[in-house]
């Protein structure tokens, strides 16, 4: 049960961070701070994508 549970972890995760990236290529935003959300998404995955998805309107 517990693999499942890690599977089901890592697919949110995926998920996440390509939605992530998804949203902060159509937003119309400075390409500097594209820039570091995107190396902030991409080296802390765990944190980045949901940091990114729930800071993303204070951004503008």
């Amino acid at each position: 049960m517990n693999i499942w549970l890690w599977q089901l972890f890592l697919v949110a995760m995926f998920c996440s961070v390509v939605y992530s990236l998804y949203k902060l290529i159509r937003a119309e935003v400075p390409i500097g701070k594209k820039i570091i959300w995107c190396l902030i998404i991409l080296f802390l995955p765990v944190f980045g994508g949901v940091f990114y998805l729930l800071l993303n309107n204070k951004l503008k």
